[in-house]
């Protein structure tokens, strides 16, 4: 079991604990879909207490279900606590309970392919019908791990042909800080994602982690999906699928490698306020000194060579100074337009005690 789908599955547990009722418009989950056992247990403790008493919510539902579980040598009331007081968001169940589903249409797939293709290795049918099972059993494996992944092939293209032709160096310890607060500041507030990637290209983060997440989140968004850690790590794991699909050198892009240990950072970080906006735009404002510098260097080297017209000089200077000057208005429209607004808290609130992982 990987460790996105174990938290997947704890996710939208600990949603359903919080907000039972959410169960009334989740009914197609089946206990099945979950891959541990100990989870499947518990959403089948969930849905009886939830069916027989459908007004029960918080530390009173999550005491009836500890009351439906196996006895086990550990307190269950403390795992339905933790698992309830640690999902991300509970109004993201419908996109946890999706999650689950697909992992476990995934590890369907592989369980058929497994048993077609030991048939097809025991040489009891005909060889032409062995070599057809064989065959089968090659495609569903296959299925079984690119499925899902595979949608990302389009998008991952689309952000490789949006790079910067010429990028600028984006390590320097105090601007990866920056960096890192502009994530972090997305993630707690994802309402302001699509408004800020109208500006902060994904160019302005260093290759990595970073660059990943951000993508990431920006891809989630336009979709009209839930954005936290959950979600993006699910969409990053999908997203290294697809690498293995196309091989990682052809866009020249990242692994997906120290990203989960990432997110969690990011979780955990102190950042100041509006700190996508507001640090988001020095690092704007750092691309465009560097950008100049870049330019006036360029021209410069232009300028001495023989073999460039004037023609030719002028009209990079003047498309270079066009660049710069599209990305300063959008500067300005964030500056002048942008009030933040913040949502107060979430609408369900688990009010067990504050045991966490």
């Amino acid at each position: 079991m990987s460790d996105i789908t174990m938290s997947t599955e704890r996710a939208l547990l600990g949603a359903l604990l919080t907000d039972p009722a959410q169960l009334d418009e989740l009914r197609y989950v089946r206990t099945e879909d979950f891959e541990l056992q100990r989870h499947r247990d518990i959403y089948a403790a969930i849905q009886d207490v939830h069916a027989a008493a459908p007004s029960l919510t918080g530390v009173a539902f999550a005491d009836h279900v500890a009351t439906r579980l196996p006895a086990m040598d550990f307190a269950w009331e403390f795992e339905l606590h933790t698992l309830a007081l640690n999902t991300p968001d509970p109004d993201h169940a419908p996109t946890y309970a999706r999650m689950v589903q697909e992992a476990a249409f995934r590890r369907d797939l592989a369980e058929h392919a497994e048993r077609i293709g030991a048939i097809a290795q025991a040489g009891t049918e005909p060889a032409v019908i062995s070599e057809h099972l064989a065959l089968l059993s090659e495609a569903l494996g296959t299925h079984a791990t690119r499925f899902g992944p595979m949608a990302e092939l389009a998008h991952i293209s689309d952000i490789a042909s949006g790079r910067a032709a010429v990028e600028i160096d984006q390590t320097e310890p105090e601007r990866l800080a920056r960096q890192d607060q502009v994530l972090a500041d997305l993630m707690r507030h994802p309402e302001d994602i699509r408004e800020v990637s109208t500006w902060l290209g994904s160019d302005r983060f260093a290759a990595g982690p970073r660059r990943e997440v951000y993508e990431t989140i920006v891809y989630i968004d336009s979709l009209d999906e839930p954005v936290d850690e959950i979600t993006v790590a699910w969409n990053l794991a999908r997203r290294a699928a697809a690498y293995d699909a196309l091989g990682t050198d052809q866009f020249g892009l990242q692994p997906y490698a120290a990203v989960p240990a990432y997110i969690t950072t990011l979780r955990d970080m102190e950042i100041p306020e509006d700190a996508a906006f507001t640090v988001g735009r020095q690092l704007l404002a750092d691309d465009l000194t560097a950008k100049l510098a870049a330019t006036a260097e360029r021209l410069s080297n232009s300028a001495s060579r023989d073999d460039v017209s004037p023609a030719y000089a002028i009209g990079s200077a003047a498309s270079a100074v066009r660049q710069l000057q599209h990305t300063h208005e959008y500067r300005q429209d964030v500056e002048r337009d942008y009030q933040p607004q913040r949502d107060t808290g979430r609408d369900v609130q688990y009010d067990g005690p504050t045991q966490s992982l």
